[in-house]
């Protein structure tokens, strides 16, 4: 089939060329801005979704070292403790708990010696309420350029001593952690308002992965909050609305090969005392960790929260179960084929772990209910073994009380009764008289 033919159209006349190339140059000049900001956002883009994602090689968790206040019942530490996809290390760093002798004491024993100890053996850090003072010069280079360099994952959560802390304390302003953060922080500025949480963002990761509409009132309340200001190029996830007025309460960049977050108020009872109380607060400290760690965050409420509770159960009835296989021991019970189950048992809690923190919730939910009915069972043989091992112990102790009383009482009748061993008596010394 032969195409149309179309009419030649006349050559442009130098003139007509001199105009067009005119105004082709004043419209690359005019989008010539947009254009580079553009390319500029794909490749940031295109770099944060290409971010490796921090964990350990050999056990796949998250390893999260927890500075601030990380010593204490009210502290979200303890919930990320129980979180299997985190291995927490905790460095007590705040002024708010502990006195200063003790805390330089805790960076002395428990912070990174070594650059290379800091970005190898950690994925996250977390600053919570931690004091600034008690860092050394070369720990902000460090943490800078384990972000930069080595795609270490930093967060830092609003406190008294956080961004620029209240008035009387010193601020992180003019750190080199502070310049990697998403926020600016407020010099001695410490908000007593009282702030609710709205979020900006619900389809970023971190936030589609939590059910913000069971946050309600008065869950959604912070009573005090750090005064920031998000700087240009980070990413506002959530803001505290005060009246009309919002403040910076999530907010997240990507610097270099890691990412940095920040939370604009505190997760402990300083001033998310009603925070705290919600039913997803722990997926909520343990979503925020490994969202900077840049791994998948899990969307599964329900399994999740059905595992850990099975782990809490399992973990009793075995500590229950070995508290009775050692007193039985004592007794010379043979408990090796209890213990030999133990073991198997065990292994099949640690595979429902593996596959908890592959994330596998539906296999890892149902091999641990496996694992605690058969752990049951267990403890029921070790209950009988007990029983058996005491069998003697009942029986002697019969014997022993059943001769006490036969001794005493042929004792006592003998002497008390028969008098056998008194003879009688004639005079007494009073009066010399014959009985």
């Amino acid at each position: 089939m032969q195409r149309p033919i179309m009419a030649k159209e006349p050559a442009p006349s130098g003139a007509t060329v001199k105009r067009q190339r005119g105004c082709t140059g004043k419209i690359v000049k005019a989008f010539a801005p947009a254009f580079v900001s553009a390319c500029l956002v794909l490749a940031s883009i295109g770099c944060a979704s290409a971010r490796e994602p921090r964990r350990d090689p050999s056990t796949g968790k998250v390893r999260l070292l927890f500075i601030g206040n990380y010593v204490g019942r009210d502290t979200p530490a303890r919930v990320l403790e129980h979180e299997p996809l985190l291995q927490v290390r905790g460095v007590p760093a705040t002024l708010a708990w502990y006195q200063e002798k003790f805390i330089r004491k805790f960076m002395r024993i428990y912070m990174p010696r070594t650059y290379e100890d800091l970005s190898t053996r950690n994925d996250v850090v977390v600053f919570s309420d931690a004091g600034v003072g008690f860092f050394e010069a070369r720990h902000f280079t460090w943490f800078k350029d384990a972000v930069l360099n080595e795609g270490l994952g930093l967060a830092m959560i609003g406190g008294v001593e956080s961004f620029g802390a209240e008035p009387g304390r010193p601020p992180w302003i003019g750190t080199k952690v502070a310049e990697i953060l998403p926020v600016e922080g407020v010099y001695q500025s410490f908000n007593g308002a009282t702030g609710s949480v709205e979020i900006v963002d619900p389809g970023d990761e971190l936030i589609a992965s939590l059910p913000w509409d069971t946050l309600v009132p008065p869950l959604n309340t912070f009573l005090r909050f750090n005064d920031l200001i998000l700087k240009d190029g980070a990413h506002l996830l959530a803001v505290l609305k005060v009246g009309k007025q919002s403040y910076p309460f999530l907010a997240t960049w990507t610097q270099g090969a890691g990412q940095t977050l920040a939370m604009g108020a505190g997760w402990h009872p300083a001033g998310g005392v009603y925070f705290m109380r919600w039913e997803y607060y722990g997926d909520y400290a343990s979503n925020l960790v490994l969202y900077v760690a840049g791994v998948k965050v899990p969307s599964e409420h329900g399994l999740r929260h059905v595992y850990k509770v099975q782990v809490t159960q399992y973990q009793g009835a075995k500590a229950l179960l070995m508290a009775t296989l050692e007193f039985v021991e004592k007794f010379n019970a043979d408990t090796r084929s209890l213990v030999s189950d133990l073991g198997m048992n065990n292994d099949r809690s640690d595979e429902a772990e593996r596959l908890y923190i592959e994330q596998d919730f539906q296999r890892a939910t149902s091999l641990m209910e496996d694992a605690i009915e058969r752990l049951e069972e267990l403890t029921v043989k070790s209950l009988k073994l007990r029983d058996r091992a005491l069998l003697w112990v009942y029986i002697i102790e019969y014997l022993v009380v059943t001769a006490t009383c036969l001794i005493t009482g042929t004792v006592v009748y003998t002497l008390m009764v028969k008098r056998r061993l008194y003879r009688e008596v004639y005079f007494t010394r009073g009066r010399g008289e014959r009985l």
